[in-house]
């Protein structure tokens, strides 16, 4: 970054130390090798989805604690499954499917 590129870096041939130029390399190009590689949600779509998985498992949650058979909290947690799913893009082609439809209104 700017800041750093103009404070310097300190480097000694005569005494062969290098190690200030060393530790400035590794720490940038660390650093921008985590920001590339980051597990991030890079949309609004993902947000979306994100907040709808975490919204299924809440409600699973509250369902258990409410005593709701298993039979009915595994539809939350169904729908948590496939708001990931869409995230990850390992929905299958009925999900993508139901989300197009979902979006447009499309005449019969």
């Amino acid at each position: 970054d700017k800041d750093s590129m103009h404070a310097g870096i300190s480097i000694s041939a005569i005494q062969k130390d290098i190690t200030e130029l060393t530790n400035a390399i590794v720490e940038k190009y660390h650093s921008e090798y985590i920001a590339a590689n980051s597990d991030t949600l890079n949309n609004e779509r993902q947000i979306g989805y994100a907040l709808q998985a975490e919204q299924a498992m809440n409600d699973a949650v509250n369902a258990l604690h409410a005593g709701v058979e298993l039979d009915l909290v595994t539809i939350d947690l169904e729908k948590a499954w496939t708001a990931l799913r869409q995230i990850t893009g390992k929905a299958g082609k009925e999900d993508l499917l139901d989300e197009i439809f979902s979006r447009f209104c499309l005449g019969k």
